[in-house]
């Protein structure tokens, strides 16, 4: 699901790479080169990948281990307080995992459980609209006829099952992913067609499947910012 923290990271090294070059050959001169400022490195992905993936304790404790190092480089805190801290940030991930874990993880979660829904007409079509901001969301359009849809994500993780819609012409999917990761569970039957832009992100079908000349086309159109999206 969705590699936008790969794709942040990616992105901030080679941001930081270019900038201390240009510092290096006195062509500018960089301030943001702090003490410690590649924990950074640790701490944005982890912060990003907070919202993007379904394991939250994973990156709790990576933010954790790069806000301490942080700590600990700028002598905030020494390092015997670090592995003292760090191991109690441990243990209170694993208390808020085990009080808030997700118990809707394996069951299927109604629309108005889980994004902003919206029904609109074009070009003589019913076109959902679904805005999905921060956290984990699913859903699913078992039985419905599906003629098209607008997915905005940002900060989350995003997946739309459409295995078990129905499928009578061909349809564009139009995407605005923003730091977020999304999956996009297809038919079979349906043959697919990328235009969207992939600024720092990716777009990916993964399935494996012979198509018939006469297959449904489901036409991917928009712009995925530090996102990723797989179809599977």
């Amino acid at each position: 699901m969705k590699n936008a923290a790969k794709y942040v990271l990616g992105f901030a090294m080679v941001i930081v790479a270019l900038l201390w070059m240009l510092d290096i050959l006195n062509l500018v001169n960089v301030t943001f080169l702090f003490k410690g400022w590649w924990t950074l490195f640790i701490i944005v992905p982890c912060s990003v990948a907070l919202f993007t993936e379904r394991d939250k304790a994973g990156p709790l404790v990576g933010i954790a281990v790069g806000v301490l190092l942080l700590l600990s480089v700028r002598d905030v805190i020494n390092w015997d307080m670090f592995w003292k801290l760090l191991l109690a940030c441990i243990v209170l991930v694993m208390g808020l995992a085990i009080l808030f874990g997700n118990p809707i993880k394996n069951r299927t979660i109604s629309d108005k459980e889980r994004c902003d829904i919206e029904k609109i007409q074009r070009e003589g079509r019913n076109i959902r609209v679904f805005t999905v901001s921060f956290g984990e969301k699913h859903l699913n359009m078992d039985g419905e006829l599906f003629e098209g849809a607008d997915v905005k994500v940002s900060f989350a993780s995003f997946t739309l099952d459409l295995r078990n819609a129905i499928f009578q012409q061909d349809s564009v999917l139009r995407v605005d992913c923003n730091f977020a990761g999304m999956e996009l569970l297809l038919p079979s039957n349906i043959s697919v067609k990328v235009t969207a832009n992939a600024a720092f992100g990716g777009i990916e079908d993964k399935r494996r499947v012979v198509l018939s000349e006469n297959a449904p086309v489901l036409y991917i159109e928009g712009n995925c910012s530090f996102a990723g999206l797989d179809i599977l």
